[in-house]
């Protein structure tokens, strides 16, 4: 006779950081938040895209809000 068997998988949560970097050439007058980050985001968003891995900084455990299963369930409601 065969039985299923359920093994419970164990979880954690991650803290996960990535760094971007891109050049662009602006006037100097236009130099401001607001163009700076709507000449930057195309190029951001196609690294995210196509480099994600080339751009992982580092990953460690979240110490600060560990993973708690009936927590996270209550979050999903």
């Amino acid at each position: 006779m065969l039985y299923a068997v359920k093994f419970n998988k164990m979880k954690k949560a991650i803290i996960v950081e990535y760094s971007f970097m891109t050049r662009i050439v602006l006037d100097e007058e236009n130099e401001n938040l607001e163009t700076i980050v709507s000449e930057t985001k195309q190029k951001i968003l196609d690294k995210v895209n196509n480099e994600l891995g080339e751009n992982l900084c580092e990953w460690y455990d979240d110490d600060e809000m560990p993973y708690d299963a009936e927590n996270e369930l209550s979050q999903i409601k």
